[in-house]
Formats: C-alpha cells, structure tokens, sequence
C-alpha cells in the first residue's frame, strides 16, 4: 500500500513542477491557452514517462508490456475526441 501512496505523492511532485516550469518560462512568451495545452502535453509526458519507470517496482503484474497496445490505443483515441470536442473553440 505504501508504494502506491510514494507513487501517487511523486507524481503530484512531478505536477508542481510542471506548473512551475510553465509560469517561468513560456508562459510569458504564449497564449495562456497555449501554455495551458503545452503544459499538459508536456506533464503528460512525464507522468507516462513516471509510470513506465515505476510500474514494475510498484505493481510487478501491470507491467508495461501487458498494457502497451491498450496505450497506444487509447491515448490517440482520447487525443482525437478532445480534438473534435474543442474544434471550434
């Protein structure tokens, strides 16, 4: 249980960071709109990377090996409809 409870605090760590990373540095030089879906793309990223890293030391039978094809499904599936969602906006 604590594994998962140091998951969840590192991942929160890994958020703040981003956050702060965008406000002093291209936040001042996009769009707030802009540097918000940056942001994202980018926190994204590094929580992935986060759970690729992590997934065997804090649960060994999810690996990423099982899930990878849902991955690669699922996130441009969600991309894609986020996409239509907001295509007018």
């Amino acid at each position: 249980m604590i594994h998962y409870v140091l998951a969840w605090v590192l991942m929160l760590l890994i958020a703040i960071a981003n956050g702060a990373f965008r406000q002093l540095t291209f936040a001042k030089a996009m769009p707030e709109l802009r540097a918000h879906q940056l942001s994202t793309a980018i926190g994204s990223a590094l929580i992935r990377a986060f759970h690729l890293d992590s997934c065997s030391l804090v649960a060994p039978g999810l690996g990423p090996t099982g899930t990878f094809n849902r991955y690669c499904l699922v996130g441009p599936y969600c991309c894609l409809r986020v996409r239509l969602r907001y295509r007018n906006t």
